[in-house]
């Protein structure tokens, strides 16, 4: 398990979060005004990831829309949610979103590893401030920095280690 990567991405630093065998990794997204950078998490190695990653949103959004897996509801989510936001298609994303922290929610599954083991608790703690942080940015794109403001706060709630949901709130906090 690799505590945490930096991959350098477009002039800014995206962190990449491995946890067990799933790799979350932050990127920059883009106010409507371009003024702030907020970082959106998305699962890399599943769901068009390694797209998403490169920047080729509508080829993620393209192959996920045509090849859905109802198991990989929280991953196939969570990157559309990412998608969606990063290509401009908002409403779509607002969708996306909702779906990925009502997936979050409902979190069961833990992959076990010899070098570590989550319970079912954390990980669904985990995946939940990552998909409420993501809202969240969609919400500060969108203009309503209240309920961005919320959302992060929600996600440090639930992980209060996530280092890039800190660094959202004070991107809103400049704002």
């Amino acid at each position: 398990m690799n505590d945490q990567n930096h991959i350098d991405r477009v002039g800014t630093v995206a962190k990449v979060v491995c946890a067990l065998s799933l790799a979350v990794a932050c990127t920059p997204a883009w106010s409507d005004s371009g003024k702030l950078n907020y970082e959106m998490a998305f699962f890399q190695d599943s769901a068009q990831g390694s797209r998403i990653l490169n920047g080729k949103y509508d080829q993620a959004i393209k192959t996920i829309n045509t090849k859905v897996n109802a198991g990989h509801a929280l991953h196939v989510n969570t990157n559309l949610c990412v998608a969606y936001t990063k290509s401009g298609n908002i409403e779509a994303a607002e969708v996306a979103c909702e779906e990925a922290v009502t997936a979050a929610k409902t979190f069961r599954k833990v992959r076990r590893s010899e070098l570590s083991y989550e319970t079912p608790a954390q990980a669904r703690a985990r995946y939940l401030a990552v998909a409420l942080s993501n809202r969240g940015v969609l919400n500060a794109v969108k203009g309503n920095l209240e309920a961005a403001r919320a959302d992060f706060d929600a996600a440090l709630a639930q992980q209060s280690r996530v280092s890039f949901v800190r660094a959202n709130i004070e991107k809103l906090e400049t704002a």
